[in-house]
């Protein structure tokens, strides 16, 4: 029994031993092919990101280091004052067009009535001629003829009332052109609206990360304001600092891997283009400068 028991102790220490070798040799290799830096801060060429209108966020799509492409949509401001806008503009050119109908029918009608009146006195007044003609040879008598003289002076009334609601017809109707114009300005305000709520989309205006993001839900935000940033890609770049041992090793065109100081959790893998001079950033300290341009990136969770 007591065989037995040393035996697996002996293979379990063996086992322990071996995944220590392994592992050893792994961290080993991969320091050696894979240069390794703690002390590392990423640098890039950012871009200001603003909103086109004022309002308040009611979607956030993004947060620092989201990976976005020119054109996504990274914020969305409520819409209700928009929408409300457009409402109420649609709801003017619509009256707007309904009274300028109502108006041309209403020349159209005034028009026609003062054009049968105008008809109706002249038929009238030829009556009334004839009719002077007859009572002077006395074939009707005054009191007929004073019949067809009233009906000409109702005639001639009727058309003066014509006239005057043409004349308020065309007053209602506007000058010639002024309607077009009124529409083009309803039209016109509609169409601001309806622009508004495109803008309440903040759009990325180029391919990057996002970087400096501490918008909340419900913040109010105004236009043409820098909101956060974005940096472009094949923009950025890492300084990092490694200690001697490792920058004696370092080529250009190698492969590095890099912790950044403020988010170790995430790690960066890139490839140096050029190795700058081997001196210390100062005199005390042990790491050497030094600029990578990374091809790529891989953040780990």
């Amino acid at each position: 029994m007591e065989n037995i028991k040393f035996k697996l102790t002996w293979i379990v220490a063996s086992l322990i031993l071996l995944v220590g070798i392994c592992f050893g040799g792994y961290r080993w290799l991969q320091e050696y092919r894979y240069p390794i830096s703690n002390v590392a801060y990423v640098q890039g060429i950012s871009l200001p990101v603003s909103a086109k209108t004022s309002g308040r966020i009611a979607s956030i799509y993004v947060q620092n280091n989201t990976l976005v492409k020119k054109g996504d949509i990274l914020l969305l401001l409520d819409s209700t004052p928009a929408q409300l806008a457009i409402a109420q503009a649609e709801q003017t050119l619509a009256h707007l067009k309904q009274n300028i109908v109502q108006s041309r029918d209403a020349v159209n009608t005034a028009e026609k009535e003062t054009e049968e009146r105008q008809q109706e006195l002249s038929e009238l007044s030829r009556q009334v001629f004839q009719e002077q003609q007859l009572a002077a040879s006395g074939q009707i008598t005054s009191d007929q003829l004073l019949e067809y003289k009233e009906a000409y002076q109702a005639a001639g009334y009727a058309l003066e009332e014509a006239y005057n609601k043409l004349s308020e017809a065309y007053q209602a109707y506007g000058p010639h052109g002024a309607s077009n114009d009124k529409i083009a300005a309803a039209q016109a305000a509609l169409n601001n609206a309806k622009q508004r709520l495109i803008d309440n989309r903040v759009i990325a205006p180029v391919d990057g990360y996002i970087t400096d993001f501490n918008l909340k839900l419900g913040m109010r935000i105004a236009p043409k304001l820098p909101l956060f940033n974005i940096i472009e890609n094949n923009q950025w770049w890492v300084e990092a600092l490694f200690e001697p041992a490792v920058v004696a090793r370092i080529k250009p065109k190698q492969l590095v891997i890099i912790r950044e100081t403020n988010r170790p959790q995430r790690v960066i893998y890139g490839m140096i283009e050029e190795v700058t001079p081997k001196l210390p950033c100062q005199s005390e300290s042990k790491f050497y400068p030094m600029t990578i341009n990374c091809h790529y990136t891989l953040a780990c969770p």
